[in-house]
Formats: C-alpha cells, structure tokens, sequence
C-alpha cells in the first residue's frame, strides 16, 4: 500500500503563510546594503511584491504562487551569493572563524527561507493542488487501497458502513470470478438473492452512467436486465424496477425490428451501433435513470437489507 503525500493537503498553505511573514519582515526591515540607485530600491521592492504575490499564490494552491516563489528565491539567492562576497572582502582580516560565523549570521535570517523554498518545491516536484484535485486524489487512493474481501463473514459484513457495502459485495463477487471457470451470469446466478441484487445494481448503474440504457443492453445483454428486475423488487426500489422493465420491453421491441443489438453480434460494426444508439428509444430513459438515483437511494435500500437479511450474504471461503 502507498501512502498518500500529506505535503499536498496542507503544507503549501502552511508555506505560504510562513512565506508571507518572511516578505512582511523583508518588508519591515528593509535596509540597502549596497550603494542606493533608483534601479535597486524598484529591483529590491520588486522582490518583496515578488514574494508577497507568490504567498498568496502557494497559499490558494495555485501553479502561478509556485512560478513567483521559484523566480523570487532564485533571485534573493543570487543577492546573497553576492552578499557573501561582499561580507568576504569586508572580513578579510577577521579571523576565518569570526567571519564565517558572522556571515551565516546574516545568511541565515534573510537568505534561508528561500533556500529552503526552493530545495521544497524541487523535493516535491513543484506540485500544488487544487482542492477539487486533491478530492480526486482522495477518492482514487481510497479505491486503489480499500480492503478486498475474498470471503463475506459475518464480522466484515457487521464492520462494513454504508458507503463501503457495494463495494465489498462487487469485490467479492469479482474475486470469485478470476477462480471460476464458468461465465460470470452462471457464478452470479449460483449467488444469494442479495449479492445479485447488489452485483446486477451496480452494473446498470455503471453502464448507464457511462453510455446509457443503449450501453447496457449492448454490453451486457437481456439477462442481466432481468436479474436486475428481480434485484431491485428485493431492495425496494419500485421506480427502478419499472423503469428497467420499461427499457427491457423498448429493447425487445427494437432487437425485434433489427434496430438494437447485443455485443456478441459478430455483424454489427461501429457504424451500426452509432446509428442504434442515436434512434433507439432507450435514451429517453437515461436521463429519468440519473433522476431515480436522487429519488430512491440503492446504496441505503441495499445497506438496509443487508442489515435485516445479513445471512444471505455470509459467503463461503473460495480460497
């Protein structure tokens, strides 16, 4: 399992919090070291605005804070790498000791917060994240790392929340297929009525959200839509069980005037499942399906069957 980069949730705002304190205090205690000239005093404030702009940029996540932050350091690095050679000419009869320490002294307070914002931002790639990112992020580490179970028992199922039981069920069933030989609808079948139903739940859903009733059917064929029906009569979801008994008469009626098809129809080419699934009537039912899923919550149905009928989806070790 790899761990997730915390660095991306939080630290960039942290860094730029901290960056614009350190532009405050450049701000505040800013004093030209060098000879004065109209070009030093915009270059010198320039620097500061450089970092002030950069913080915020860093702090709100975007590329543009890193940009700003990146070119800032490097510049006050270069005025410090000439800051040393001045200090060396100005302590060239000082003891090595006394000069080295007098010039970290005055390296570290001014210099080394940029040092460290570059050697960060090469370290971690120069990566800022937006929230919506990182929400993705989230969500794919935690099903890329969820636990898969290869056996339902009773304790998993009665640690199991609700928005971890479909999930649990189709990586079961899933499991159970790679050790089988038969075709995955006669293992399915062989199931309890409430891994079917939650099993058959989740293909429509994921069919359907993908490329409509059209898809389904065409991927999936009129079997599955079948033990769909039964599935969602189990559940409780009576708007979904008619409206898949609606989409399973359309597709009957237009496979019957050749106008839909099933995948293992070695004929059809892509032309011909683009101009099915443009006149089929099927699409009119997308839409009310993503509506249903608003109306009539499977995952909470599924999670409160499960609760009161928790024995059928006990499974046995396969494995």
């Amino acid at each position: 399992m790899t761990d997730r980069p915390e660095y991306s949730q939080r630290w960039p705002r942290v860094i730029g919090l901290i960056t614009l304190v350190y532009g405050t205090l450049l701000a505040a205690t800013y004093e030209p070291v060098f000879e004065i000239t109209y070009f030093s005093l915009v270059a010198d404030y320039f620097l500061i605005v450089i970092f002030f702009t950069g913080s915020v940029g860093l702090f709100l996540r975007k590329r543009w804070g890193v940009f700003w932050l990146v070119y800032g350091s490097v510049w006050r690095l270069m005025e410090g790498a000439f800051f040393v050679y001045f200090m060396m000419i100005l302590y060239e009869d000082v003891p090595f000791y006394a000069a080295a320490l007098g010039i970290l002294g005055s390296l570290i307070p001014f210099y080394g917060w940029p040092l460290f914002l570059l050697v960060w931002f090469v370290t971690h790639k120069l990566e800022t994240k937006t929230s919506a990112t990182l929400l993705a992020e989230k969500i794919f580490h935690d099903f890329e790392n969820r636990t898969r179970y290869p056996q339902l028992t009773r304790e998993v199922l009665e640690s199991i929340g609700e928005r971890d039981f479909q999930s649990a069920v189709v990586d079961y069933v899933s499991l159970s297929l790679e050790e089988e030989d038969d075709s995955e609808i006669e293992i399915v079948s062989e199931m309890s009525p409430g891994i079917q139903a939650i099993y058959t739940n989740w293909k429509v859903s994921a069919d359907v959200r993908n490329g409509g009733f059209h898809q389904f059917f065409f991927n999936q064929g009129i079997d599955w839509a079948f033990m769909a029906v039964e599935g969602y009569q189990l559940l409780g979801a009576p708007k979904h069980e008619a409206l898949i008994t609606r989409a399973i008469e359309i597709f009957l009626e237009e496979k019957r005037e050749g106008k839909a098809f099933y995948r293992e129809d070695v004929q059809i080419t892509l032309a011909d499942y683009a101009e099915a699934s443009q006149s089929s009537s099927l699409g009119d039912l997308d839409e009310q399906f993503y509506q249903l899923e608003r109306e009539e919550d499977l995952d909470r149905l599924a999670y409160e069957y499960k609760k009161s009928h928790l024995e059928e989806f006990i499974t046995p070790d396969r494995f």
